[in-house]
């Protein structure tokens, strides 16, 4: 059986919870801050709760500075105007959305995730991507097939032109439907 000496006063408890509730806050501010994408989590009217050293950074200042400030009133005004209507959709619907802009010539990927308490969104959560490289190995990579296709087509056109004259005529006409001119001449 436990005795007097084995129990905590209520003091000592308090203190406890409240030191492993100040721990998990830095382990999860810390975790955050680890993240190379921008996370957010604001109130439901774009009030900074929380924003990672990512976003501090990348708007010019601190996550100190940015906290209880609203996140639009640091943004170029045309795009807050557009990322207040993503947000305020969340707010609205209670339903997560993804979408894509750009900043300064990068693409960037938003996904904006409610909470909701009774029925309401109170709060969201955000985690944007600078997703610039990607989008443009993929464009990359998509002339390169198109490249492909287009010398697998002329490739073809030399195989199966009975002359020299047909296999002209036949290059001709795959140079001007990629270069899409009215009149492509080849010279030998």
């Amino acid at each position: 059986m436990d005795g007097p000496a084995d129990m905590k006063s209520p003091q000592a408890a308090l203190r406890e919870a409240r030191k492993q509730a100040m721990d998990a806050e830095k382990n999860i501010k810390a975790l955050l801050d680890a993240n190379k994408q921008s996370i957010l989590l604001l109130e439901n009217d774009g009030t900074v709760i929380h924003v990672n050293r990512i976003v501090a950074d990348i708007l010019k200042t601190t996550t100190k500075a940015l906290t209880g400030k609203n996140i639009f009133d640091h943004l170029p005004p045309e795009l807050a105007a557009y990322r207040k209507h993503m947000f305020d959709n969340v707010v609205k619907s209670g339903e997560p959305i993804k979408f894509q802009d750009i900043r300064e010539d990068r693409i960037i990927l938003h996904s904006h995730y409610p909470i909701i308490e009774n029925g309401k969104v109170t709060r969201v959560a955000i985690y944007a991507e600078d997703i610039t490289e990607v989008i443009n190995k993929e464009r990359e990579l998509a002339h390169s097939k198109h490249l492909q296709s287009v010398l697998y087509e002329i490739i073809c056109q030399f195989n199966s032109a009975k002359d020299r004259n047909e296999l002209m005529h036949s290059i001709h006409e795959i140079m001007l439907k990629e270069l899409k001119a009215k009149n492509f001449f080849i010279a030998l």
